[in-house]
C-alpha cells in the first residue's frame, strides 16, 4: 500500500492542528486524568504553601475559589466539604473537576483531592 503525498500532508497538519490545541488551551489540565490533576496541582502548590499562597494561585490561573471551610475533617475522609477550585467542560456529556485543598490547623496545605465526575444519560 503507497501513501500519497496529499495523505501524509493531512497527517502533518492534522497533528501540528492537535499540538497547537492542546498547547493553546488555557485550561487543558483538566482533561487529564484525576491522578495527574493532582500531581500537577502539587508541583503548583507544593505541601506546606499557605493559604494565601494557594489562593493567589488560583486566581492567577483565572479559577474562583470557594470560601474556606473551617472545621474539622474526620480521619479516612475521601473529600472534605472546602472546595476550593475546579473547572467544568463538555465534549458529549458535562464533565466537573474539583480539586479540594485541605489545610492544618496552621494554615498549611496538607493534603490535595481531586474529583471528577461526569454527566450521564
Amino acid at each position: 500500500m503507497k501513501v500519497s503525498r496529499r495523505s501524509i500532508t493531512i497527517l502533518v497538519i492534522v497533528a501540528i492542528t492537535a499540538v497547537l490545541a492542546v498547547a493553546t488551551l488555557p485550561n487543558w489540565r483538566w482533561f487529564l486524568g484525576a491522578d495527574r490533576i493532582e500531581s500537577q496541582l502539587l508541583e503548583e502548590t507544593p505541601i506546606g504553601s499557605s493559604e494565601d499562597q494557594v489562593l493567589a494561585h488560583l486566581r492567577a490561573n483565572g479559577l474562583k475559589p470557594a470560601p474556606l471551610w473551617r472545621g474539622s475533617v474526620e480521619p479516612n475522609t475521601i473529600y472534605p466539604p472546602n472546595t476550593i477550585a475546579g473547572n467544568r467542560y463538555t465534549i458529549i456529556f458535562t464533565t466537573s473537576v474539583e480539586a479540594f485543598y485541605v489545610f492544618g490547623q496552621d494554615q498549611r496545605l496538607v493534603e490535595i483531592a481531586v474529583r471528577k465526575t461526569t454527566d450521564a444519560l
